[in-house]
């Protein structure tokens, strides 16, 4: 008599999820896919914050506006005080204007941005439209989930020699300048 186990397949056991012994290659993949993005953010993030910190070389009236801000960000109002041109100098004494100015970015603070919006140059006239961001709460690693106030603001420059300097600053950073300063009185 034949035997008729002969035809029968045997399935091999199935492994519970418990008893896998492999890595989960998926879970992996994603894994290092979020890392790879947060820290290709990260690095981004930092490499942008350095690079609006640099000075400029250039004379164009919004490398000035540029390097003005940076030089009253930084508390360098030496620098800051060159950037104006005689007449607003001639209006406020070097003293004043870094009495006035240390308070515009104190140390513990997030320091505000600065965006140049357009430039306007009209012969020995130019007007620098910018946006100035301030960070009021800051969020986590200083970039998530902070308050952010923005405002706009023009400065005019005026031409003396082959250099450009601001003549009427107004708004922030450069409210701090007084009255008389701002507006002749």
């Amino acid at each position: 008599m034949a035997s008729s186990n002969a035809n029968v397949e045997v399935a091999p056991p199935r492994l519970s999820a418990s008893a896998r012994t492999g890595p989960d290659w998926l879970l992996i993949a994603i894994v290092m896919g979020a890392v790879l993005l947060i820290s290709v953010g990260l690095v981004m993030a930092f490499v942008k914050s350095e690079q609006s910190e640099a000075y400029v070389a250039g004379t164009a009236p919004g490398d000035v506006v540029h390097n003005y801000f940076l030089a009253v960000n930084h508390g360098d109002t030496k620098r800051a005080y060159e950037y104006l041109s005689v007449a607003s100098r001639d209006k406020i004494s070097y003293e004043r204007f870094a009495q006035m100015a240390s308070n515009w970015a104190p140390a513990d603070a997030p320091r505000p941005r600065l965006r140049i919006d357009s430039v306007q140059i009209d012969d020995e006239t130019a007007t620098v439209s910018v946006t100035i961001r301030r960070t009021v709460r800051p969020g986590p690693f200083g970039i998530v989930g902070s308050d952010e106030l923005s405002y706009q603001s023009h400065i005019v420059l005026r031409r003396e020699g082959e250099q450009w300097r601001i003549a009427v600053p107004t708004g922030e950073p450069y409210q701090y300048l007084p009255y008389e300063t701002l507006f002749g009185y």
